[in-house]
């Protein structure tokens, strides 16, 4: 028993789709045609499975596991009965799985055997005894019931070694009790003739599955009348092989044939003409012609056809070949003309008049009045008129006329407001009352003497600065040949308003004087306006003081004395640049008399030169940014520096400030001294400069280390005293602590004095 292929058989009946895989994988490896036993053959590896559909539903699982390797056997059944079969390995152990297919007639048996519909019989080896039989006529374990064919049918075996390595080969054995095999029938049916171009046509053997071969014919027997050329071609079938081969041989013919070709004299194959017009019809190129829709045999006709029409002609050559070839006829309905509405217009008025064309895709137009070739003239009547214009469609289908009736009406008037005269920029208005024409509503249009529109209203505001004329077009309500009338708008005097200003860009505070250069003759009064607030009246000169830094407008007001107003305003007309701004330091801060070099940092701001004055310095001026100056070594003060700076506008600043140069931290101490009471070198004091008085500590220890005597102020001075009492003769230490008076850094120094009496 073979646990894993039941387990197998599952997965067999998934691939059992794949045709084409099958399709591939098949060789007809022999045919067996002799009585008794045929082979060995060969078990080939191969991949793919092999069983039908219907095997797999009767519990067959031939191709569905173990070892790939396969063989393809085909047999033509010569006498009916049961296919009483051996399978019989070369080995005595091992699977050999059969599956059995009838090959229906004219079908390849690689094809037959991909439809599970064709199987007739299926053995699931259940010994591995290296055989399986179909029928119980043999001396084999595996057996089923035989299945039964008729003579003439064609069937394909597929062993399987389901066993590795079991057999490599197999031999077949047909019992005699049972159906026996002959040799293939190679019958070839009859086919033909053909004519070149025709689709290619598959020849039928009374057994298929061997090898064709000849001219445009491929190995299944497809004939390819195109590809074997005009003329008579020999066709080869063989089957089967060694004494079981068969073949068999026919000739097929392949006939030129003849196109037949259609035309409509002159025109192609189509064309398109009006209704109740007539075309030629025309075929040639084969033997014989005939027309469809009633037209007849034929090569040549004339047809009038009321409605579009195709005609098909089937044109037969000398050998029989046919061909088709079609002609069509439209027809054209007649065309419309369909002219606009009649019109109303004013006397020299221009329209637009069109007309519009049914009953076609492309026109042209005739009109009555003109040649020109358009939906759409413009006329200019000079009295009441009636226009004509017909349509031609593409096919040259001409409608009947249609006509346009353009009526005219007088040209409009109209009653327009006096001229006037105003100051320059003073708003005028005139207005229009239209009459006449074609009547109401009127519509107007003001224009500027430069064409500008200003109104289309009735009533036109403007402020003219200069002498001017106004045009009004009055339309009437036909819209038509407009009326044109002029007005005026004259200007009272004025002079060119101009002022001046001694000095426009100062230094803060800035103090302007700014005159009036206008016309005096015309000057009746005028009024000044700054921006910075300050406003002036009926001065031809006036002063501005500002304190501001900033950029000023100007403006002058001047009145004539016909009342008129005009004015002038500079923008930015006053300048008030802004002052420097002087400052500086310096490094390091303080100096030291011993470290007096001053290196000066220039902190000023819009300054674009500078003069430094340095009191007691070398040098004593300079015109640096940054400059170094030098300050007497060795001596304390106070030294005023003063810095003046200049802008880019000529403003100024200046500041001082004192420099400052403190002493260096010094230490003098006696060694000794004689506090003997003779006067002189009575008292002992150390000398000390450059530190903080109030962080200053002097003690004096004897040898024992006992304090003598103690000082917080270093300008303090001992006596040589302990208690009241002179002090023994001889030395005596002393420690001084002390602070620097600029960093605060410490120090701390030791020594000793001698006390000599």
């Amino acid at each position: 028993m073979r646990i894993l292929k039941t387990t197998v058989f599952l997965i067999f009946t998934f691939f059992l789709g794949s045709v084409t895989n099958l399709n591939a994988q098949c060789n007809v490896s022999a045919s067996v045609c002799e009585t008794g036993t045929a082979g060995p053959f060969n078990f080939i590896p191969t991949s793919g499975s092999y069983a039908g559909g219907s095997f797999v539903n009767a519990g067959c699982a031939t191709g569905a596991g173990g070892n790939h390797a396969y063989a393809f056997i085909t047999l033509n059944i010569t006498s009916s009965g049961p296919l009483n079969l051996l399978i019989n390995g070369n080995s005595n152990n091992g699977f050999v799985d059969v599956a059995i297919f009838n090959i229906p007639n004219g079908t390849s048996p690689c094809d037959a055997i991909t439809s599970g519909g064709n199987a007739i019989g299926c053995n699931f080896a259940s010994a591995s005894s290296g055989c399986v039989q179909f029928g119980n006529a043999f001396n084999c374990p595996s057996t089923v019931p035989a299945p039964n064919v008729n003579a003439g049918d064609e069937i394909m075996i597929i062993a399987q070694n389901w066993s590795t390595p079991g057999s490599s080969t197999f031999s077949l054995e047909l019992h005699p009790s049972g159906a026996q095999s002959g040799p293939p029938d190679a019958t070839i049916q009859q086919a033909g003739p053909f004519c070149l171009g025709e689709d290619p046509f598959q020849l039928i053997a009374a057994n298929m599955g061997g090898d064709w071969s000849g001219p445009g014919v491929s190995s299944t027997g497809l004939f390819d009348p195109t590809a074997a050329g005009i003329g008579n071609h020999t066709i080869n079938y063989n089957i089967g092989s060694g004494n079981c081969a068969s073949s068999s041989q026919t000739v097929l013919e392949v006939n030129p044939g003849s196109p037949v070709f259609a035309e409509i004299v002159g025109e192609g194959s189509s064309v398109t003409i009006c209704d109740g017009e007539s075309v030629t019809i025309s075929a040639s190129g084969v033997e014989t012609y005939v027309w469809d829709n009633g037209v007849g045999a034929g090569a040549t006709h004339v047809v009038s056809p009321s409605s579009t029409t195709t005609y098909t002609v089937t044109g037969t050559d000398i050998d029989g070949c046919s061909d088709v070839a079609s002609v069509t006829v439209n027809i054209s309905p007649a065309p419309t003309a369909t002219a606009s509405a009649d019109q109303l217009i004013c006397l020299g008025a221009s329209t637009n008049i069109s007309v519009s064309g049914s009953g076609g895709t492309s026109y042209n137009y005739h009109w009555g009045h003109t040649s020109t070739n358009s939906d759409t003239v413009t006329v200019t009547p000079d009295e009441s008129t009636t226009y004509t214009v017909s349509v031609e469609n593409e096919f040259g289908c001409m409608s009947p006329p249609d006509e346009v009736f353009v009526e005219l009406f007088p040209a409009p008037n109209g009653n327009v407001s006096p001229d006037l005269t105003v100051c320059p920029g003073d708003t005028v208005m005139y207005f229009v009352n239209g009459f006449g024409g074609g009547g109401g509503p009127y519509s107007y249009i003001w224009r500027d003497q430069n064409n500008n529109v200003i109104s289309e209203t009735d009533t036109m505001y403007a402020n003219p600065f200069d002498a001017a004329v106004y045009t009004v077009e009055i339309r009437d309500v036909c819209g038509t040949k407009p009326t044109f009338i002029d007005v005026n708008a004259f200007i009272l005097p004025f002079p060119d308003l101009d002022f001046v200003v001694d000095d426009d860009a100062q230094c803060k505070p800035a103090l302007f004087t700014i005159t009036n250069t206008t016309q005096s003759d015309l000057n009746h009064s005028y009024y000044w306006f700054v921006s910075e607030g300050s406003t002036f009246g009926n001065d031809n000169t006036i002063e501005v003081e500002i304190d501001e830094t900033g950029l000023y407008d100007v403006r002058l007001v001047i009145e004539t004395a016909d009342g008129c107003l005009d004015s002038i305003t500079k923008p930015n007309f006053l300048t008030v640049h802004p002052d420097p701004r002087a400052d500086f330091n310096w490094t390091p801060n303080p100096l030291t008399i011993l470290d007096t070099e001053a290196l000066f940092q220039n902190s000023s701001q819009g300054g674009q030169s500078y003069e430094w004055y340095f009191e007691s310095g070398i040098p004593g001026f300079s015109s640096q940014q940054n400059p170094t100056v030098n300050y007497p070594i060795g001596e304390v003060g106070l030294y005023d520096v003063d810095l003046f700076v200049t802008s880019e506008f000529g403003c100024t600043d200046s500041i001082r400030k004192q420099v400052e140069v403190v002493p260096e931290v010094t230490l003098f101490v006696p060694n000794a001294f004689t506090p003997d009471d003779d006067m002189f070198n009575e008292e002992w004091r150390p000398y000390i400069d450059g530190i903080d008085i109030m962080d200053f500590q002097l003690i004096i220890y004897n040898r024992w280390g006992e304090v003598m005597w103690e000082s917080y102020d270093p300008s303090a001075a001992w006596n040589g005293t302990y208690g009241g009492q002179k002090v023994k003769e001889g030395t005596y230490i002393w420690r001084i602590k002390a602070a620097d008076m600029i960093t605060d850094k410490k120090y701390e120094w030791q020594g000793h004095v001698l006390v000599i009496y």
